[in-house]
């Protein structure tokens, strides 16, 4: 059990197993196997059980499962230690007490036979306890046996234990005082972080920023959802910051700042620092750690937590915890990537779990989306305690419907089994072979579906998948289990393909279990994947609600998050917690000039016969504008058939690809920012809507002067984008808008965000393509846009700029040859 407080009485009570892993966690760093937690976990009960029942059997001085609670009075505070002892012994006069403490282990009983209770540390040492908490109630004649099980081959080992009850009970009072000195700092913390005033992160805060900081700081103290929307560049997170800091340290409650990207998180923390600094304090009472993805900041060759394969598992926590790492770490002002990869070099431990170690003690978490939101990803020790105290705050929220809707929709493909087998066969030959029979049923189970389409017609066709069928199959996973742990001790390969193939069908399979009519069952028949099952989630609001309704308060900041019932709905807000904010640009509107070009078609059937139209009108418009534009495309596919054609005289052309690593993608940004005005330094940015480049990216005041978007960037019509439409007409009673419309128009709303950032910017916007013309499509354009139809875009441009550089009130209309919309 976690360890529960009553300050106010000083009062702690707190299990065995907690008592001893306060000291923190020892050993080496593993990564979990082929099985999940429960498997082990049954496994070891059933040796357990089937131990207690024999002995109750055979002795009637057995008692199974005993509960046993002791107080102790520890510097003021009373301390209750409670367990439950696996089996208590008594004599026939009931003097004499043997206490069992019932271990499961991997090892055959042939490693296990001529070991000691020294050799088991951390087992015997939970045992001592007892027998000391026993010794407290009055009972002296108390020993111990520990009795450590085989689940390789079931034998068992029984070895005695006679602890130095003096030693043990100076060690529970030593630990129950070493609890109780880190509750005391964390209320003098607490109480510091409450009388210290948050600073904001810049030295003036503008007047929308502190309405948007008295909000949250409301919605906070009030337990609401607080939706804001507000447009790119008007310091949405320095605000909500701000308030959010000062009102979580008033209550003692912890933030979570959940992002979708990396560069988000980068942007966070940047203005986490921006607020230390302007403190003027050298220790400011504010403790933050960033988690980057595991994969991001591995050191090892191969990402293989186990310690026979990297040197930075391998007795990870006892260097933690011998060199007071997160004590360290947490004296950081902001302990991100490059502090965890710092400390990881110096001190050889892993990265990605020492910044999860300080999360623990920390008063804001900054990371991805995942962390928070997906249910299915059963994490972690950050929030093992639940988010009762957790304030959680929603960066670029309008891409939490879509990142949601992918954790209710799991996929797997026969390719995957068939690769595995095949790397079974090539490491472990036959001694594989009840694992490759797993994998090989596994590919079968996918593929049986094959036969239900129609035959050269669909790629693609619902089906119905047998929940039995799929549990059975974990089920049988899990039972083989135990046989693969001990195949891979005998044999250490650097990576895990069948582990990764199970956990994955796993996955799949719990998702399914807790499934309902929201969740479509498709089969996919394509050339280079073969065979594939997928879940798609129509709706994520059912498992979206339990999650919102478990943090104690959130704030969903965007600039794109018109209309407001669509996130509320397909996030599963609680209506009577939802409070709505939208502010208006605070920048003059005339600083923002918007074309609708809407003379060409990049509707997929008009593509082909306007792409030369196309070109030439983007070419022209980027002759026009005195500047860096950035022309962003609704897929790499449009991309691909534009970019290159485009004529960009003077610049110097970057297009985006899809396997940029995150060096080039610095590189390509920095380019784009020490470009200036002048001809030979200017650039022309081609990327894709909904990418790194358009979304979440703070570009420098002035780094474009033109935005053009090359058609809205609809989902692809399919059978995945017809049934969630036909689920939202049906649920919300606006299909096409659910589906389509909203999510494709954000993205363009979002692009053309990156070209006014200051009250000093000016800019245009060429939105390109018929569709933008339409009155559905109008809508969902932001309010305080003026957007023009003119009959030349490129010369309304040019003529937009003439004027906008000759006097600093000039107003888009009195460009010429247009049509106001």
């Amino acid at each position: 059990m976690p360890c529960r407080y009553s300050d106010s009485d000083r009062n702690l009570t707190v299990g065995v197993r907690d008592l001893l892993e306060c000291g923190g966690l020892s050993g080496d760093l593993r990564s979990a196997a082929a099985y999940s937690p429960a498997a082990r976990l049954e496994a070891g009960r059933l040796a357990h059980r089937d131990w207690q029942d024999a002995a109750s059997e055979q002795d009637p001085n057995y008692i199974p499962e005993v509960s046993i609670k002791v107080t102790y009075l520890v510097d003021d505070w009373e301390c209750t230690v409670v367990g439950r002892i696996d089996g208590l012994i008594t004599s026939d006069s009931g003097e004499s007490w043997v206490v069992e403490e019932i271990k499961s282990t991997l090892l055959p009983t042939s490693r296990i036979d001529g070991t000691c209770s020294r050799d088991w540390p951390h087992w015997c040492e939970q045992l001592e306890y007892y027998i000391a908490l026993l010794g407290e109630m009055g009972r002296e004649d108390v020993t111990g046996d520990l009795v450590v099980i085989s689940l390789a081959d079931g034998g068992r080992v029984s070895l005695p234990v006679i602890p130095d009850r003096a030693r043990v009970r100076r060690e529970i009072i030593g630990r129950l005082s070493q609890l109780v000195h880190r509750r005391e700092d964390w209320l003098r913390w607490r109480e510091l972080r409450r009388s210290s005033e948050v600073p904001f992160p810049h030295e003036t805060p503008r007047s929308h920023q502190l309405s948007m900081a008295r909000e949250v700081t409301d919605a906070i103290a009030r337990g609401q959802q607080l939706l804001l929307s507000a447009p790119t560049g008007t310091g949405k997170t320095a605000a909500v910051l701000h308030g959010a800091l000062s009102e979580s340290a008033r209550l003692g409650s912890k933030l979570f700042f959940a992002t979708a990207r990396g560069t988000q998180r980068e942007i966070v923390e940047r203005t986490v620092l921006d607020c230390v600094g302007r403190s003027g304090i050298s220790e400011f009472p504010l403790r933050v750690v960033s988690i980057t993805a595991r994969e991001k900041v591995c050191l090892n060759d191969v990402l293989d937590c186990r310690p026979e394969m990297c040197q930075y598992a391998r007795g990870h926590f006892d260097k933690v915890e011998s060199k007071s790492l997160v004590a360290r770490a947490l004296t950081e002002v902001v302990f991100g990537t490059d502090k965890s990869i710092e400390y990881g070099q110096e001190h050889q431990v892993c990265p990605h779990a020492l910044s999860m170690e300080v999360a623990q003690n920390a008063d804001m978490v900054i990371g991805d989306y995942n962390y928070a939101f997906d249910p299915f990803m059963g994490f972690s020790s950050l929030f093992r305690e639940g988010w009762d105290d957790w304030v959680v705050l929603v960066d670029e929220a309008h891409n939490l419907v879509g990142r949601s809707r992918g954790y209710g929709s799991p996929s797997i493909s026969s390719s995957e089994s068939e690769l595995t087998a095949d790397w079974l066969v090539e490491i472990y030959g036959r001694d594989a072979s009840a694992h490759i029979s797993i994998v090989n049923d596994i590919r079968a189970l996918v593929s049986s579906h094959e036969d239900e389409g129609v035959p050269d017609s669909d790629t693609e066709w619902e089906i119905e998948l047998d929940v039995g069928t799929f549990t059975a199959m974990v089920d049988r996973i899990d039972r083989a289990a135990v046989d693969y742990m001990l195949l891979r001790a005998s044999r250490p390969r650097e990576g895990d393909a069948y582990s990764e193939l199970t956990r994955k069908f796993k996955r799949f399979v719990e998702v399914l279990v807790k499934s309902g009519d929201e969740t479509l069952h498709i089969f996919t028949d394509q050339p280079d994947i073969g065979c594939r099952l997928r879940l798609v989630c129509l709706d994520p609001s059912r498992f979206m609600r339990r999650q919102f309704s478990s943090f104690s308060a959130a704030v969903l900041l965007s600039a794109t998050l018109e209309p407001m019932t669509y996130h509320r709905d397909l996030l599963g807000l609680v209506d009577d917690r939802v409070v709505e904010s939208e502010h208006p640009s605070p920048f003059p509107s005339s600083n923002r000039a918007v074309f609708l070009a809407t003379r060409v078609s990049t509707a997929y059937r008009d593509r082909a016969a306007h792409l030369a139209s196309t070109v030439s009108l983007i070419s022209d418009v980027i002759t026009a504008t005195p500047g860096n534009v950035a022309v962003y495309y609704s897929s790499y596919a449009v991309m691909r058939s534009i970019a290159k054609q485009v004529k960009s005289p003077g610049r110097s052309n970057r297009i985006q690809s899809p396997s940029m690593s995150d060096e080039e993608r610095v590189a390509f940004l920095s380019n784009l920012m020490n470009s200036g005005a002048e001809p030979d330094s200017m650039v022309t940015l081609h990327a894709v809507l909904g990418g790194i480049f358009s979304e979440g990216v703070d570009l420098p005041s002035g780094a474009l002067k033109s935005v053009v978007v090359v058609g809205p960037a609809l989902p692809p019509v399919g059978l995945e984008r017809s049934r969630i439409s036909e689920w939202c007409e049906d649920r919300y009673g606006d299909g096409f808008s659910y589906a389509f419309l909203i999510p494709g128009m954000a993205k363009v709303v979002q692009a053309a965000g990156r070209l006014i950032r200051r009250s000093e910017d000016r800019g245009a916007v060429v939105l390109v393509g018929r569709r933008f013309g339409w009155r559905d499509y109008r809508s969902l354009l932001p309010g305080d846009w003026s957007v023009f139809r003119p009959v030349d875009p490129a010369t309304a441009v040019e003529e937009f700029f003439e004027v906008t550089l000759a006097s600093d009130d000039a107003d888009p209309k009195v460009v010429v040859s247009q049509e106001r919309c």
